[in-house]
Formats: structure tokens, sequence, C-alpha cells
């Protein structure tokens, strides 16, 4: 764990360096009346319909909790993107918007021992990032489930919850503040502000790296006044997350490394 966390902190001075390499800074459009009151509906009806869909799982138990979940983040993806189809950034090609996706998703590389390091210092000894009943879902690489539940955590859930922090509840914040706030100070707030209510909605083992990384992505996403890279960024952390957890969590832990 020593070593994790050692190696971890040695990178968080990363960020400031590949942040302007890999993130370009954009200029947000000026708000427009109702932006804010538009946005902020936004999140709450999509934070709601997921809350509601996810209540329903209480019920259940295993990989039928799981998938019902991973439903209810699909769910709360699509109900977003059709809430927020009109767009918040300057029209961009699509071609752009996956380039700025795959920026985010190697921005991420330069923080995966940070990442590592976070979730040794914070997680219970023996929990695991993926569920048990999630994994049991996937059934491995082998089964045509590993590729659908591997597609919906990679996929849908960062759609999900990226359109949900950074896509409608952030810049609603920010446009909400900044009538009465400094510019940068109320992009600072809607950062912090969003990356806590994003937070609430993981389990409590991990809010401490889930917390860190929002707070990255936030400032990603005032940055390049896109929801695009960190999508990317996000995406490659839950697919970063199954790989250690199926191939890469024994053999690590047996080295002494974790």
């Amino acid at each position: 764990m020593s070593f994790a966390i050692w190696i971890g902190l040695g990178w968080l001075g990363l960020w400031a360096a590949f942040l302007p390499a890999l993130v370009p800074r954009r200029a947000r459009p000026p708000a427009r009346p109702g932006d804010a009151g538009r946005l902020l509906a936004g999140a709450a009806g999509g934070g709601a319909l997921w809350a509601v869909l996810s209540a329903t799982t209480h019920a259940l138990e295993g990989a039928a909790r799981s998938a019902a979940v991973l439903g209810a983040s699909i769910a709360g993806a699509v109900f977003l993107a059709v809430f927020l189809r009109r767009g918040d950034a300057p029209a961009r090609p699509l071609r752009a918007a996956g380039a700025d996706v795959a920026r985010g998703a190697v921005a991420y590389l330069a923080f995966l021992p940070l990442v590592v390091a976070l979730d040794a210092a914070w997680r219970p000894s023996g929990e695991r990032a993926v569920s048990e009943a999630v994994l049991g879902l996937a059934g491995g690489p082998a089964s045509l489930s590993f590729w659908f539940v591997s597609a919906a955590l990679v996929v849908a859930v960062p759609c999900f919850e990226e359109l949900f922090g950074r896509g409608a509840l952030q810049p609603g914040l920010e446009a909400a503040l900044r009538p009465s706030l400094a510019p940068r100070l109320a992009a600072a707030v809607a950062v912090v502000t969003s990356s806590l209510a994003f937070t609430a909605l993981h389990e409590p083992s991990a809010w401490a790296t889930v917390f860190v990384l929002s707070l990255l992505l936030g400032a990603a996403a005032a940055r390049s006044a896109s929801v695009a890279p960190a999508i990317g960024f996000h995406a490659a952390h839950n697919a970063s997350v199954i790989a250690y957890e199926l191939w890469l969590r024994e053999p690590l832990e047996r080295l002494g490394l974790m």
C-alpha cells in the first residue's frame, strides 16, 4: 500500500502539466436567460429518475440488483441526452467531439497511479472496486453478458454521470452564480458543489477517490466547455477498474504491491 501511495502522490502534479496539453481551453458561450433553470431542472430530473429506478433495486439481490442499477444509469443517460440535445456549447463536429473523448482517456492514463494510491489508501481492506455481483453478472470475457456489462460500465454509466454532473449540474450552478460572483469563483464553486453531488451517487467507501477524480473532471469540463473529455476520462477509469479486478488484483497482491 505504501508503495502505491508514494507513486500516486508523485503523479499528482502531472495534472497541471497535462491539462493544457490534452484538454484545450475554449470559451463558454455567454449564459442565456433561463439557462440556469433549464440545466438545473435537467440535473434534478435525471438524478431523480436514477434515484427512483435505483431505489427499486433494494428488494433485489446479487446480479439482478446490479443489472437494475446499470439499467437505471442507461435510462438516466438517455433522459439527459434528450433533455440536453439543444447543446450548451458551440456546435462541434462529431470528429472533434471524438478527439475530445480520446484526450480525456489519454489524460486518465497519467493519473492512473494517483487513482490506485487513493483507492489503496481509503478503500476498506478486501473490498472490491466492482461489486462481486457485477463481476458475477459479467461471467468472464467468454460470455455475452460480460460484454454487455462492460459496455454499460464503460459507456452508459460515464455518459449518465458526466451528463448529470458536468453537462447539466455544473454549468447550471455556474450560470446561477455568475450574476453574484466573479466568473472564476463561480466556476470553482460550481465544480466543487457538483463534485459533492456526483460523489453522493457512489458507495461511501469510494467517496474520497471519486471526489478527487470529480474535481479533475470538473476542471476539464470547465476548461474545454465540453463534457466530452470528462466522458473519456471517466470511461477509461471504469475500463481500468474492470481490468484490475479481473486480471491484475491477485497478481499485484501476491507481489505485495497492493
